[in-house]
């Protein structure tokens, strides 16, 4: 079977969500709102052509990156709503507002007012790229790192590997993230995902780990190293592959309907060994937590709100 990071994250936190969007790929009822990743998605895209375009050998590279910021915004929007792919579901934006079709909690009200935000994470990129020597040998943005393990293919995509020019000289792998805080939203097992996918194709672990905070309030602290431990990521393994078994088990046999999925998928809402705020966590972000799909995890998100 295929499986992601971020499908096997799923799995492991909420089993209804992934069999709902991995396994039986239950539509919608309604388009869902992207405004919240546009950001990410954006300056992602930005820093990637920054890397694979080797923009940085060229003259005021700071300032041929802020003139693209526009049109990025525009082609990262039209790609979220009317996606290229066949297969992928486009969505909406709804801009802060009280209006129809906006929303009152939404971070922009405009597109003006996201590039600012843009721009803003841009210049403070180039701060934190040179005060931590984000440059040298072979650096790439958007890595595929695909590997087949036993049968199995791990799916996977490093936003940036590179060795690092003089003193550090070392391999790194990173992955970005857009929140200004340094502990929210991110789990060193997805960079150990990633470690481990490196491994089974270039058979070396890379030297360090980390997390790039393009909003990060310090310059200083905007990377979150994380070691690589030989152990700790083959223990990562030997999980992942158990946890396919167990996921092959339950889907084996007759289709199952939403109701029935339900009871052998255990939705992260209804499980009595997670807490009240790592469930409201987790349904906030989750298109299925809504009445007519998981009642327990609509319940949550009417309670957050």
């Amino acid at each position: 079977m295929y499986l992601s990071y971020s499908g096997w994250k799923k799995s492991d936190n909420c089993g209804f969500d992934y069999w709902l969007g991995y396994v039986a790929k239950v539509p919608l009822p309604e388009p869902d709102d992207r405004l919240g990743s546009i950001y990410g998605s954006v300056v992602g895209k930005l820093f990637e052509d920054f890397y694979n375009e080797e923009i940085y050998r060229q003259g005021q590279p700071q300032g041929i990156v802020m003139g693209r910021v526009g049109e990025t915004i525009r082609s990262i929007i039209e790609e979220e709503i009317h996606p290229s792919a066949s297969w992928k579901k486009g969505g909406v934006l709804k801009w802060k507002g009280t209006g129809p079709d906006q929303n009152p909690k939404a971070m922009y009200t405009d597109e003006a007012e996201l590039a600012a935000d843009v721009r803003d994470a841009v210049s403070r990129g180039f701060e934190i790229i040179r005060h931590h020597r984000l440059l040298g040998k072979g650096a790439q943005a958007e890595v595929p790192l695909d590997a087949t393990i036993l049968g199995h293919k791990l799916g996977g995509r490093a936003d940036f590997i590179m060795r690092r020019v003089k003193p550090f000289q070392d391999e790194i792998l990173l992955d970005g993230k857009g929140s200004r805080w340094l502990d929210a939203y991110v789990d060193k097992r997805q960079l150990q995902w990633y470690a481990m996918l490196f491994q089974e194709r270039n058979k070396r672990l890379p030297d360090q780990l980390g997390f790039v905070f393009w909003r990060a309030e310090s310059v200083e602290d905007a990377v979150l190293w994380v070691p690589v431990v030989p152990d700790e990521i083959q223990a990562l393994k030997e999980q992942v592959l158990a946890d396919i078994r167990k996921i092959e088990a339950r889907i084996s046999g007759p289709k199952l309907t939403i109701e029935a999925a339900r009871r052998v998928f255990l939705p992260i809402a209804e499980r009595t060994d997670v807490s009240k705020e790592d469930k409201k966590q987790a349904c906030r972000f989750c298109s299925y937590a809504i009445e007519a799909i998981c009642p327990a995890g609509a319940q949550i998100v009417d309670e957050k709100r």
